[in-house]
């Protein structure tokens, strides 16, 4: 009953179960990516700022940091792998939460077990694709 509301409400086409299990598995692979992007531009910042503190303790100038170690640079990276993570968190949250209306959970069942509001769940189940998590 609850999968005729949200397909009645124009918020998602009708789809078949093994499609939308599919969509989810996409999705969460792209998470997992996402993921991945994330812990190596870490790294990657982490091995940035060792040598900016390297330099400062062997007694090189400040105004040095950025030409030594850019950290700037990969502290652009890091914010840019975390928005695309929660993107892409997003999406693949989007996607399990139709998969479990499909399988006829109730919106109220899927927000007592990720731990939000039902309201949230509605308004994600009801958005467009590509819609949702800000940049």
């Amino acid at each position: 009953m609850m999968q005729v509301r949200v397909v009645q409400s124009g918020a998602t086409p009708a789809e078949s179960p093994s499609v939308r299990r599919q969509s989810v598995i996409k999705d969460l692979a792209g998470l997992e990516e996402a993921a991945a992007t994330v812990r190596a531009s870490l790294a990657q910042l982490e091995d940035r700022v060792s040598l900016a503190r390297r330099h400062l303790e062997s007694g090189g100038p400040a105004g040095d940091l950025q030409r030594v170690a850019h950290v700037m640079e990969e502290r652009a990276a890091v914010n840019a792998a975390l928005a695309e993570m929660q993107q892409a968190r997003h999406r693949s949250q989007r996607s399990l939460f139709l998969l479990a209306v499909d399988e006829g959970f109730s919106l109220a069942e899927i927000a007592r077990t990720w731990g939000i509001s039902r309201q949230l769940v509605s308004r994600m189940t009801k958005e467009e694709p590509g819609q949702g998590a800000p940049a």
